[in-house]
């Protein structure tokens, strides 16, 4: 009995001892926490002036060629004009509450939903950056500091605000500091910039439309390839088809999000999709701050709006717009307005001379091509065949609205590209055994109920390949496809040399179709949609 007694208490001793050295560690982590965060508060800038979080430290980020001439600069200055919040309409502030930080008007220096949001989501299911924080990390330079001390200190900084500033000068500063791409800064310039208005004239449909712009405002730039949201051609074609007859019917990875909402389809079989702008009105109207019937209106209100001119000096504009959508994509989830300010310098591969000497070229043509082919649209590439490199790059006649096209980017637009496929159809035969020497007979041939036809209506007898291709002839064409071992073998080929549209839009057909989809020898004329940049790519190849 007694040894029981005796190991009990001792048992009772080191459990006590054990809670007292855990008590003493707590304590030890609380007083280093209190440290720590008292040595963070003393380095907090002083924000008892309101102009201090207006006018903090960035650096513009500058894309160049590849020998450092600069083609685009993003967030060269802050261009702001500076409004007070009587004079911005109660519409204009609501819809920025209610898009980036819907409880601005109800929780203290910390939002407790959202930081347990992103606990629990361990950051995935939305962050916890309100209005407040926004403005205090624009009033520190963070960018040498570990993402700890970034948002202890942000945090802080946001619990000073708000015992310093009523909630209504809080929105001030924000709606004045709040960054909207390239070097526009509050909403008085960007009401300006996007719609040559004052912001005290702006409409609900307006107001909601640069609410969407700050959270990727290069993404969602009125001046990108993203202004409208878009749907895949398959998600099209299942539309026009009447297989998909609701929006969420359409898979997500179908649909690419623009800034406004868009219908989609024709005649009567149309489908209206929202955008960024659509999201911000149905916040408004479930925090009570528009009705439905007003919500309603500014939809109808976005589908005819117009933007003002872009005033963007940009070099080779198709080329560096694509290269900044693929930085966003890069960037991905990293911090808010980071490509404006981020002070990155993107080396491309473009070469500034080359690119000028490819503008002149199109511009020497760009009489002749409208008036022999009523075109207004000419896109060029010109690329190293060594590395691939692209040096050249002009997506369309001019970056213009004033050309109709003129900022659809027909380098990546895919687009059939006739007799241009035919060296690819007579490469897959090569690998088969046959020779530029291969006689081919150009004589009228019955492939199954078709019958292929020359451009020029005359047949040309017995040819080698050689003179085939150099005179374009789809009968020998057609022929040669069946030589290459026929559709899967050449849509390999092309795909190994960096064409792999052709084999992704079958897929596709196939798909929609529900039973399998082929080109058929008509692949050989380039029935098969293919970008020029892959194309170009491909070229490099045989170079």
């Amino acid at each position: 009995m007694s040894d029981w007694v005796t190991g009990f208490r001792h048992t009772e001793h080191s459990a006590r001892r054990y809670k007292i050295l855990f008590l003493k560690a707590v304590g030890i982590a609380l007083l280093f926490l209190a440290g720590y965060l008292g040595i963070l508060y003393v380095t907090l800038p002083d924000v008892s002036d309101p102009k201090l979080l207006l006018s903090a430290p960035a650096e513009s980020t500058v894309i160049t060629d590849r020998k450092g001439v600069e083609l685009y600069r993003l967030f060269a200055e802050q261009d702001r004009t500076y409004i007070e919040s009587e004079k911005i309409p109660l519409h204009v502030q609501h819809a920025f509450v209610a898009i980036e930080d819907e409880r601005f008007y109800e929780r203290g220096c910390i939002d407790i939903q959202a930081v347990t949001r992103a606990i629990i989501g361990f950051g995935r299911l939305g962050g916890a950056s309100t209005i407040t924080r926004q403005l205090a990390r624009n009033a520190l330079n963070l960018k040498r500091d570990s993402i700890i001390t970034r948002k202890l200190k942000e945090f802080l900084l946001g619990c000073q605000l708000e015992r310093l500033y009523s909630k209504e000068e809080l929105l001030e500063l924000y709606l004045n500091w709040i960054p909207f791409g390239s070097s526009i800064f509050g909403v008085e310039q960007a009401a300006q910039h996007f719609f040559g208005i004052s912001v005290t004239e702006l409409t609900l449909g307006q107001s909601a439309a640069i609410a969407g712009l700050p959270q990727r405002p290069t993404y969602f730039s009125p001046y990108g390839s993203h202004v409208r949201t878009t749907i895949s051609p398959l998600a099209l074609h299942g539309i026009l088809t009447g297989r998909i007859s609701r929006i969420s019917d359409i898979p997500d990875e179908e649909v690419t999000i623009g800034l406004l909402g868009a219908k989609v389809g024709t005649g009567t079989t149309t489908l209206y999709i929202g955008g960024r702008s659509d999201q911000v009105l149905r916040k408004m109207q479930d925090l009570g701050f528009v009705s439905e019937q007003e919500r309603l209106q500014a939809i109808t209100d976005l589908e005819a709006i117009s933007f003002e001119p872009s005033r963007e000096s940009i070099r080779a504009p198709h080329f560096v717009l694509w290269v900044r959508d693929q930085l966003e994509d890069i960037l991905g989830s990293t911090e808010e307005g980071f490509l404006e300010h981020g002070g990155l310098n993107v080396e491309t591969t473009l070469d500034w001379e080359i690119q000028e000497a490819t503008e002149k070229v199109v511009a020497f043509h760009r009489g002749d091509v409208e008036k022999r082919f009523e075109a207004k649209n000419i896109a060029a590439l010109v690329a190293d065949p060594h590395t691939g490199d692209i040096l050249g790059y002009i997506g369309n006649t001019e970056y213009s609205p004033d050309v109709e096209g003129g900022q659809i980017d027909m380098v990546r637009a895919p687009r059939q590209p006739g007799s241009s496929f035919k060296p690819f159809v007579y490469a897959a035969a090569f690998n088969n055994g046959y020779s530029p020497a291969t006689i081919l007979a150009d004589v009228p041939t019955k492939l199954g109920d078709d019958e292929p036809q020359n451009f020029d209506g005359q047949f040309w007898g017995l040819l080698t390949i050689r003179r085939a291709l150099a005179g374009s002839r789809n009968v020998s064409a057609a022929k040669a496809f069946f030589l290459g071992g026929g559709e899967d073998v050449i849509l390999a080929l092309v795909e190994e040399m960096g064409m792999p549209s052709p084999k992704y839009r079958r897929k596709e057909l196939s798909a929609d179709a529900g039973k399998p989809f082929e080109y058929g020898w008509p692949l050989a004329l380039g029935a098969a949609e293919t970008p020029l940049l892959e194309m170009v790519q491909g070229y490099s190849v045989f170079a």
